[in-house]
């Protein structure tokens, strides 16, 4: 039997630091778009790493624009286990980061639309892999004085 190892890091805690929506009981589900733009911050002092994941519903009309009727910003927090430099960051922490933090964002989503009275939201189990280099172009070090 193969021992299991410890991840590189540990996940602390996250905060939905904005939130916004319409009604949707008049939109059929086959209409809606989501999009995901993830960035982050890492303070290479620390370890510190804070994911900053934005999320947006919306509809696709004839125009092909999009109406804004669900937009979420969360902030999550990460924990290095030691002094670890921006690129010998594990490339799985991208992956692996969004997919711990978006079952917090989909049961936010849909606790809210429901306790709004609303016709709740529930949003698909998605394979957001296609999200990690995006993710890693858009995070930054920092160093906390």
């Amino acid at each position: 039997m193969k021992e299991a190892q410890k991840a590189a890091f540990a996940f602390e805690r996250f905060q939905i630091v904005n939130f916004a929506f319409k009604d949707l009981s008049s939109v059929e589900e086959d209409n809606l778009t989501m999009g995901f733009s993830p960035s982050g911050i890492y303070d290479s002092e620390n370890g510190g790493f804070k994911m900053i994941l934005k999320f947006i519903v919306g509809t696709k009309n004839q125009l092909q624009s999009s109406e804004e009727l669900i937009n979420v910003d969360l902030h999550a927090y990460f924990r290095f286990n030691k002094k670890t430099p921006l690129e010998d960051i594990p490339a799985y922490f991208y992956r692996n980061s969004i997919a711990i933090v978006f079952p917090y964002l989909r049961a936010f989503i849909s606790s809210l639309t429901l306790q709004a009275n609303l016709k709740p939201l529930i949003l698909p189990i998605m394979n957001l892999s296609s999200l990690e280099q995006d993710f890693k172009d858009a995070t930054k070090v920092v160093t906390e004085p």
